[in-house]
């Protein structure tokens, strides 16, 4: 099966050209601001279908630019990745599992990070 990982991250990559989208945090993060890192974190994949469980950060400077990215992100995941063919898949449906919320991360640039988490059901287009 193609990855969803993939599929997700180079969708989010061409709807946010602004930011580096990616699925590690670049070493180099403090000069690409902002930053959306977009990872699977697991969930069951049947022959057709995969139901992958995602998470997404989002870094940027100050704070309320990193809320307003990570909600931007979330608006575009549940109202526009849905019915979309990318990297060879259909995505059928986008559940937000726990919302953007403001984490921890250790950093002495005052980089903020918040966190969202997702449900993509995706299969072969």
């Amino acid at each position: 099966m193609i990855s969803v990982e993939t599929a997700v991250r180079d969708w989010t990559s061409a709807r946010f050209p602004a930011a580096r989208v990616a699925t590690e945090i670049p070493s180099t993060l403090q000069s690409d601001i902002p930053v959306i890192r977009v990872w699977r974190l697991g969930g069951p994949s049947l022959l057709t279908l995969d139901r992958a469980l995602m998470a997404v950060d989002y870094f940027d400077y100050p704070r309320d630019n990193a809320r307003q990215g990570a909600e931007q992100v979330r608006d575009a995941f549940l109202f526009e990745l849905p019915g979309t063919i990318t990297g060879g898949l259909v995505i059928n449906r986008v559940t937000c599992e726990s919302a953007p919320a403001w984490a921890p991360y250790d950093d002495t640039a005052n980089i903020r990070r918040f966190t969202a988490s997702y449900t993509v059901i995706a299969k072969t287009a």
